[in-house]
């Protein structure tokens, strides 16, 4: 069965991304990126009380975890 995750390059793993750019790489919707932050599932950093980013090495560990594909 093929994941129908993106493949990532190595190179980014210390990126920070938004929830559209999780969202998209995970290919789910960003209002369930936003649950999985909400319910503790996915950690994000806060730039602010409504700005937050995603840390690529989080949002692998997470979709290695959860299976998700």
């Amino acid at each position: 069965m093929q994941s129908k995750f993106k493949p990532i390059n190595k190179k980014e793993i210390d990126k920070k991304l938004t929830a559209i750019q999780v969202s998209e790489l995970m290919a789910v919707s960003v209002r369930t990126v936003r649950q999985w932050t909400a319910q503790g599932l996915l950690p994000c950093y806060h730039l602010s009380e409504r700005c937050k980013r995603y840390s690529m090495e989080d949002v692998v560990a997470f979709m290695e975890e959860s299976k998700v594909a």
